[in-house]
């Protein structure tokens, strides 16, 4: 009994140990908002997260980092991953977003700065093949076999930058083994990504851009999807916006268009602008307007935003 008791002291003891030797961090926030549409009605909606990390780093220089993102208002996790970092750069593994998801924020502007999807779009914008803003960047256009763009477990690779360039592969375990890679160029206020990604019959290709001249900044993006033979589709995708920056307050406005070409005649065009306002550090509020568009109908939206940061 003796020795259990020993060994079993031993394990917590080095447990303990471990925990101690890594750099744990608890942070994340929550959003609260409220929706009012051209039809009359209106809604309020929750979203956040609690983000969980840890760190280490071996003798040999290798970086080890644990990470979970729980959902505030539903208690779901949404991303769970390891990551070893070190000079040759970072292999990423688990249901996280894709490492692809990670570098395109300097391009994709509906990536960066916009609040929260209009809840009750899906009804303006329902084709599977379209993004519908849902999963908007350059890995969106790149990253899922649909507008989702995202989920899964997946396995994922960033090179060290050279001469300004990065390299990104992510692999994801979906029925038909999601490939997805990305070039990334940023010297200074310039940045510059072409992605490419496929899954079974259905090829993406995104590239973006992103110029920064003081305090704000304009992003530019385009994209194809395409599929040949049975169910065949292509669907072009543009979007584009502008940041700028005025002490507490910012500006974003921005506009997005989808488009099918080969099978039946669908497009989705979404059309926004909006300010926020830093309250206090970590306290944000925001205001937005959206006008929402398919072939036959469309939907205006406004919104009041307040997100809590910790």
């Amino acid at each position: 009994m003796r020795k259990v008791l020993l060994a079993t002291t031993a394990l917590v003891a080095m447990n303990v140990s471990a925990a101690q030797a890594a750099d744990i961090s608890i942070y994340g926030g929550m959003d609260w908002s409220y929706y009012s549409y051209s039809d009359g009605t209106s809604e309020y909606a929750t979203d956040g997260n609690v983000k969980i990390k840890a760190t280490s780093t071996d003798d040999q220089g290798y970086t080890y980092t644990v990470y979970q993102s729980v959902g505030i208002h539903n208690s779901n996790e949404e991303d769970s991953s390891i990551t070893v970092s070190g000079d040759f750069g970072k292999i990423q593994m688990g249901g996280a977003d894709s490492v692809i998801d990670g570098m395109d924020g300097d391009v994709s502007h509906f990536a960066n700065d916009w609040t929260n999807l209009t809840p009750n779009h899906g009804t303006i914008c329902s084709n599977a093949n379209f993004q519908c803003r849902g999963e908007a960047g350059l890995y969106g256009a790149i990253g899922g076999k649909n507008h989702s763009g995202d989920g899964g477990e997946k396995i994922g690779y960033v090179s060290p930058t050279m001469n300004n360039v990065t390299f990104a592969i992510s692999s994801a375990d979906t029925a038909d083994d999601r490939l997805s890679w990305a070039l990334k160029y940023k010297n200074g206020p310039l940045a510059a990504m072409y992605g490419s990604g496929s899954e079974g019959g259905r090829d993406d290709t995104a590239y973006g851009i992103g110029i920064t001249f003081g305090e704000t900044t304009v992003r530019y993006q385009k994209g194809e999807s395409k599929k040949t033979g049975t169910g065949a589709f292509q669907v072009d995708r543009t979007e584009m916006g502008v940041t700028h920056s005025m002490g507490p307050v910012g500006i974003f406005a921005g506009t997005s268009k989808e488009e099918e070409k080969v099978g039946a005649a669908d497009k989705f065009t979404a059309n926004g602008f909006g300010a926020t306002y830093s309250v206090a550090p970590g306290v944000t509020l925001t205001t937005e307007f959206w006008e929402n568009e398919n072939r036959t109908t469309s939907e205006d939206s406004s919104s009041v935003n307040l997100t809590v940061a910790f």
